[in-house]
């Protein structure tokens, strides 16, 4: 069986800090996956609707190959 989580956050009046692609946020993402030492993939997708998807069946985190993300504060 396939589950899969769609991430959601609240907008923001203005975005915090600055911005970075997709691609940006994989690497940086895979980065801490491996220093946090979570079993877990981060992939790029463009064929889906939301900006980030967690799969389930084998730990992934999809990320929208056309979305930015915000680096915080």
């Amino acid at each position: 069986m396939r589950i899969c989580f769609i991430l959601h956050a609240a907008e923001l009046e203005e975005p915090r800090g600055d911005t970075v692609d997709a691609s940006s946020a994989q690497r940086w993402l895979t980065e801490q996956a491996k220093r946090w030492q979570l079993p877990c993939k981060i992939g790029l997708s463009s064929q889906m609707a939301a900006r980030a998807m967690v799969v389930n069946d084998n730990p992934k985190l999809l990320l929208n190959r056309y979305s930015d993300f915000s680096q915080g504060s």
